[in-house]
C-alpha cells in the first residue's frame, strides 16, 4: 500500500478512469417508453441481466425496439447504436423505471467456468478501461469476451462465461486494482497463444506479461524489454515451475497476455512498473510467483 500511495503522488491521476468509459448518448436510438415496452415483449420473464447475456433475448429485444420505432431492419444499426440501447435498458433498470418485473430464474451453470470468465473479463476490461456492464452492452467487446475465453479453453460455453461474469460483478470480484486506476499507464493489452506469440514481433518496450491457462494465472512478470524477457522464458525460464510447464505438452493450452507501455508511460520507470506488477500478483494470485 505504501508503494501505491507513493505512486499516486508520483504520477498525475488520469482524467479518464473506469467510470468515465462511454455511456449511452442522450440522442438514443429509441425513447425510454419504447425500450421499456420492448423489454416487456422480449424478456420472456427473465431479468435485464439475463437478457444482456443471452444471444436470443438480445436479438428479440432489438427487434422489439425496431418495431416500436417503425424501423423494421435492425441489420443497419451500428454497434454503437446497439450499445446505447443495452446501456439505456440497464439505466432504466437501475433507476427502477422498468415496468416489467422478472418472474423467471435462469438455470444454474457450471461453476468450473469461473476462473476462465474472470481472466477473460479482466483482459477485455483492462484493454478498454470499461466496466462489466459496458463490456456486455457493446457488441464488439461482447464478442471479444468470447474470443478471450476460447483462447483459454476452446470449447468453453460462451453463455456460461457471460453469466459468470455478471455473478463476479455482483460479488465485486472484478473491481479494478488500485494501481490500474492511479495513472494513465498508456498501455496496449493483447493476448496470444504461445504459438502465436513465438511468431509475433513482440515489442521491445517496457511492459508486464501474464502467463495463464484454463486453471488460472500461472506467472506474472515485468520487463524493460518484453521481447528479450519473453525469449529468456522460452529458452529456459529462471522459474522452475514455469519452465517445466512451457516444456510440457500442457503448454499448448497456455496463453500470454501482454501489457505494453508507451515510451512516456509512468511504467517506463522500473519502480512504477514493479508496483504495477506487484499489485497484479497480489490480486490475481499466479501459481508460480513468489508473493511480493
Amino acid at each position: 500500500m505504501t508503494i501505491l500511495v507513493g505512486l499516486a503522488l508520483a504520477v498525475s491521476i488520469s482524467s479518464r478512469c473506469f467510470a468515465d468509459a462511454p455511456r449511452a448518448a442522450d440522442d438514443a436510438v429509441a425513447p425510454d417508453t419504447v425500450i421499456d415496452e420492448a423489454f416487456a415483449r422480449s424478456s420472456q420473464g427473465f431479468s435485464s441481466d439475463e437478457l444482456l447475456v443471452r444471444d436470443d433475448l438480445r436479438a428479440d429485444f432489438l427487434k422489439a425496439v425496431a418495431q416500436g420505432t417503425g424501423l423494421q431492419d435492425t441489420s443497419k444499426w451500428s454497434d454503437d447504436q446497439r450499445r446505447q440501447l443495452f446501456l439505456r435498458l440497464l439505466g432504466l433498470r437501475k433507476a427502477g423505471k422498468l415496468t416489467t418485473s422478472a418472474t423467471r430464474r435462469a438455470q444454474p451453470i457450471d461453476s468450473d467456468v469461473q476462473v476462465i470468465a474472470e481472466m477473460a473479463g479482466r483482459a477485455v476490461m483492462d484493454r478498454h478501461r470499461m466496466t462489466t456492464d459496458q463490456l456486455l452492452a457493446d457488441p464488439r467487446t461482447y464478442r471479444e469476451l468470447t474470443e478471450e475465453a476460447r483462447k483459454l479453453s476452446p470449447d468453453v460455453d460462451a453463455y456460461a462465461v457471460r453469466r459468470t461474469l455478471l455473478r463476479l460483478r455482483k460479488t465485486r470480484r472484478l473491481r479494478p486494482e488500485l494501481v490500474l486506476q492511479v495513472a494513465d499507464w498508456q498501455r496496449k493489452v493483447t493476448t496470444y497463444s504461445l504459438d502465436e506469440l513465438k511468431q509475433t514481433d513482440v515489442p521491445k518496450r517496457p511492459g508486464v506479461y501474464l502467463f495463464k491457462d484454463a486453471s488460472g494465472y500461472l506467472y506474472i512478470g515485468e520487463a524493460v524489454n518484453l521481447a528479450e524477457r519473453l525469449k529468456q522464458h522460452f529458452d529456459g525460464s529462471h522459474n522452475a515451475a514455469l519452465a517445466a510447464m512451457l516444456q510440457s505438452p500442457r503448454s499448448e493450452n497456455v496463453s500470454v497476455e501482454l501489457h505494453v507501455f508507451a515510451a512516456d508511460s509512468p511504467a517506463s520507470k522500473s519502480a512504477m512498473r514493479r508496483a504495477y506488477e506487484s499489485e497484479l500478483i497480489r490480486s490475481r494470485s499466479p501459481k508460480y510467483n513468489v508473493r511480493p
